[in-house]
């Protein structure tokens, strides 16, 4: 059983809401605090009230009204240093070498990318392991 190193807040935002509370159950067990949001513009104001308060954001491939890599762009502008992860249940070959790629050959850094379903000893393991490099 993996445990969270010290004590680390997530804000997690999926626009399923049963992933949602998955990920949330196995976040918390592994000793995570964690925010759940499936609406990208109620995180970021979130986010925004005080972007040094979180560890880590864990997002959707698919969100609702803002697309996720405005939605990163906006969490790397509030906090350059956070963490980002990036969950999704296709197999996407945007995402190369910490790059979310943009149609037009752009890109968005990311952290890590989460490959749903996973169990939770791994989600715990990559969160981790993305917490500590």
């Amino acid at each position: 059983n993996i445990v969270a190193q010290n004590i680390k807040r997530i804000l997690l935002i999926d626009n399923n809401d049963d992933v949602l509370l998955t990920f949330n159950l196995l976040l918390q067990n592994c000793g995570f605090i964690v925010d759940t949001f499936t609406n990208p513009v109620e995180a970021l104001y979130q986010f925004n009230k005080n972007p040094m308060n979180y560890n880590i954001v864990i997002s959707d491939t698919n969100l609702p009204c803002v697309s996720e890599f405005e939605f990163i762009k906006k969490i790397r502008l509030m906090n350059p240093e956070i963490i980002v992860l990036v969950s999704t249940g296709e197999y996407e070959n945007f995402i190369n070498q910490g790059k979310m790629m943009l149609n037009d050959s752009s890109f968005v850094e990311i952290d890590g990318i989460i490959h749903k379903p996973i169990s939770q000893y791994k989600l715990c393991k990559i969160v981790n392991e993305t917490l500590v490099q």
